[in-house]
């Protein structure tokens, strides 16, 4: 996926969707990606109240690296906040569970040491 704000209008995602926001791409920090709309869904479970797993895949292990997940209200880059962070050592696959109340999702790349391409997926469990 292109970085942050180069497609226009985020992708919707309903529970069992899963969109790749960086997919096999060398980056530099601190990268944005794509963002993805958590649409409401009508039945079911909390509203407003949204469960991802973000997962993460080097091509080859870093040295060392960190991702934020953060959330919005809108889709406005200056109103993304952190609301989850992947962080360790020399793992080639990470992942975290997020509940959050924000619609819209993305990745950041704050810090990478070594370690090749990386492929980022956003999974939407309800």
């Amino acid at each position: 996926m292109p970085l942050y704000g180069a497609l226009g209008t985020p992708i919707a995602m309903y529970p069992g969707d899963e969109v790749n926001v960086f997919n096999a791409e060398v980056l530099t920090p601190t990268a944005n990606s794509e963002a993805v709309n958590l649409a409401p869904v009508a039945f079911g479970g909390p509203v407003g109240q949204y469960q991802i797993l973000v997962r993460l895949h080097f091509a080859s292990a870093p040295t060392s690296f960190t991702f934020t997940v953060q959330g919005a209200m809108d889709d406005v880059t200056t109103e993304y906040l952190q609301i989850g962070t992947i962080a360790t050592s020399t793992a080639t696959d990470s992942q975290v569970a997020i509940t959050c109340s924000t619609p819209f999702v993305r990745a950041q790349l704050s810090a990478q040491s070594g370690g090749g391409a990386v492929t980022v997926g956003v999974f939407r469990v309800a």
